[in-house]
């Protein structure tokens, strides 16, 4: 969990200074209006590292179907919330909804991992 985390540091930073220009060197100028956007999709993927290594300890611990569970919650909370945060916030909707999803999710795997550690 650690490894894929401190990996993904340099790229989140490295997004979060130069957006615009790696939009429009990967999309061109019309797409650089994004950024703020694509800031916290990558930020998202990021905190989304740590549910893999929390699903194989789950299911290491002999729980699997809690992880199936912690990750299907969290898709069906926040997918459910896409529409009304879209019309909010617009294309921000759905940066803020794969943020939330990411963080819901990893924190009920870790939680998982903690509770399920602690019967050992």
């Amino acid at each position: 969990m650690t490894v894929g985390l401190v990996a993904a540091t340099p790229v989140v930073l490295v997004v979060a200074v130069f957006p615009q220009q790696i939009l429009q060197l990967l999309a061109g100028r019309a797409f650089t209006e994004a950024a703020g956007v694509m800031i916290v999709l990558v930020l998202a993927r990021a905190i989304a590292l740590i549910g893999p290594p929390c699903s194989s300890a789950i299911s290491a611990l002999g729980h699997p179907s809690r992880s199936m569970a912690a990750n299907l919650f969290a898709s069906l909370v926040f997918l459910s919330a896409m529409p009304w945060l879209l019309q909010r916030y617009g294309l921000m909707g759905a940066g803020i909804q794969a943020l939330g999803q990411a963080i819901l999710a990893s924190g009920l795997l870790v939680l998982l991992v903690w509770r399920s550690s602690m019967g050992r």
